[in-house]
This record gives C-alpha cells, sequence and structure tokens, in this order.
C-alpha cells in the first residue's frame, strides 16, 4: 500500500515538525502529519531547518557531551559513549550539547 502522509522529523532533539492555525493554538490544535500531495509543506520544513541549523539548533551527534552517571566521567559524541559502554556496561546522562 502506497504511502499517503508524511510526518517531518527535525534532528535537533528529535522534534516533529507541527503546523498551527494559529501562533497561539495549543498543542493538541497542531497538524504533525501532512498529505504527500501538499509540496508547500516540504519546502517550507526545508527553510525553517535551515534557520535552525543557523541557529546551531541541532544536536551534533560527534561532538556533544555526555558524563557516565556512575564514574563521571565525562565523554565526547557517540563513539565516546560506544566505547565506554562496551567497557563498562553503564548509563549516560546527556550534559550539554556542544554547538559548533
Amino acid at each position: 500500500m502506497p504511502c499517503l502522509f508524511w510526518c517531518l522529523l527535525v534532528y535537533s532533539d528529535y522534534d516533529a515538525i507541527t503546523l498551527s492555525p494559529i501562533p497561539s493554538a495549543p498543542p493538541s490544535f497542531h497538524t504533525a502529519v501532512f498529505p504527500i500531495t501538499d509540496s508547500t509543506i516540504l519546502s517550507t520544513a526545508e527553510k525553517l531547518v535551515k534557520q535552525l541549523k543557523a541557529k546551531h539548533y541541532y544536536t551534533d551527534t560527534s561532538n556533544f557531551d555526555l558524563r557516565c552517571q556512575i564514574c563521571g566521567e565525562g565523554l565526547i559524541g557517540e563513539k565516546g559513549a560506544r566505547e565506554h559502554a562496551t567497557k563498562t556496561g553503564r548509563e549516560y546522562d546527556k550534559l550539554q550539547i556542544s554547538l559548533l
């Protein structure tokens, strides 16, 4: 069965793009699923993502800062977290996202 709708996800903190009927509308009134036939949605989303990127509003998975909740060791990026997890089996708490 062909897909008739899409949802757009921004890789910032995994935010879904929504469309509000008016700026003050509560989230329950926002639209988050869009028909694939609406070409303005994709072009508008691309403009939004460019604006967010210019403001450094994104998750840099190579360079974000993490800290082990058990030993307090500071880690950099997914690679550092994977290496520490393999070595120790511990969990992490995101402390700060490095904005490059």
